[in-house]
């Protein structure tokens, strides 16, 4: 893996903040919380589009069950007329 050198620059509070959470998390230095904090961001956003593909894609299911449904109660319905014609 080739690593690339980037440079953030972020209000000292914020950097105070996440050499807080470095200590916490038991991280050697910052680089290394905010690539924690980057994968984790990057993991939800991917796992949302995911979910967002599923769901459309159930969608489509749902609404093929729908159709598939409509044409069987429509099926079920000539059926009912054309046998109470056959009753009269």
């Amino acid at each position: 893996m080739n690593d690339v050198l980037v440079s953030i620059r972020m209000p000292a509070p914020l950097a105070k903040r996440l050499g807080t959470l470095c200590e916490k998390n038991f991280y050697m230095d910052l680089s290394e919380q905010i690539r924690a904090v980057l994968n984790k961001k990057f993991l939800e956003h991917k796992n949302q589009k995911s979910g967002a593909m599923k769901k459309s894609s159930n969608k489509h299911e749902k609404e093929k069950e729908l159709e598939d449904m409509l044409e069987r109660n429509e099926q079920l319905l000539r059926e009912l007329k054309e046998s109470l014609r056959n009753i009269k």
